[in-house]
């Protein structure tokens, strides 16, 4: 089985905001919302992640219509928000679907990620080409309601994701063990423990922002 790279990044990236606090949002349902402890199920058999991959994405799409339908002022609270909860509600929900493609044994069951996976990324792809989200997105940034906590919380996530990248670099994109950690040490435990503890456990050091600057082409002290 090939797995290419930027699958893997994708992924740290994805659990990387999932791990990251929204700065700014603490008042917000949606920040309450994000701070329950996230439970996986990684016990799944092909059928249950097919079905389940088919309801979750069904979900996003009702959310995303019912948003648009809203009649009112697009902003920051009325389409940004609404729209990062539904994408952060789908990561959640679909983690063990997504992420069996990787440590699953069984080829049944990898199969049936790599079909979640695929349905997933055609899933985004076709909902940022819609024109009615395009132009909603439009008008909030018009509308300047955006937080800027929101762009800094969304700058620190790359930075996670790049050093939990490096795990994945120096050990092997396919190796199982490292997959099975990354599965044990960052994703099941996820909002349970501060993202600095858990990066701590899966790299075997603090958190580094090395990673990012070397992807901007930044030398930090000589490197």
């Amino acid at each position: 089985m090939f797995i290419r790279p930027p699958r893997l990044r994708a992924l740290a990236a994805a659990a990387s905001l999932a791990l990251t606090s929204f700065a700014g949002h603490a008042e917000s349902p949606a920040a309450v919302h994000r701070s329950v402890p996230l439970k996986i199920n990684f016990a799944l058999a092909p059928a249950q992640i097919d079905a389940s991959c088919k309801a979750e994405l069904a979900a996003a799409g009702k959310h995303v219509d019912a948003m648009l339908r809203v009649r009112s002022a697009r902003t920051f609270k009325t389409v940004v928000e609404p729209l990062e909860n539904v994408l952060s509600d789908l990561v959640d929900n679909l983690a063990a679907q997504t992420l069996l493609l990787q440590v699953a044994p069984d080829k049944p069951v990898r199969d049936a990620s790599e079909r979640c996976n695929t349905a997933v990324t055609g899933y985004v792809a076709e909902m940022f080409a819609r024109p009615d989200l395009y132009a909603a997105l439009a008008a909030a940034a018009r509308s300047r309601t955006a937080h800027g906590g929101t762009l800094y919380a969304y700058a620190w996530a790359k930075v996670y994701a790049m050093d939990l990248f490096t795990a994945f670099q120096k050990d092997g994109v396919q190796n199982p063990a490292v997959g099975m950690r990354y599965r044990t040490e960052i994703l099941a435990p996820a909002r349970e423990f501060e993202p600095d503890v858990l990066v701590q456990k899966f790299l075997g050091r603090p958190m580094s922002p090395d990673a990012y600057y070397a992807d901007l082409g930044i030398k930090v002290d000589g490197k």
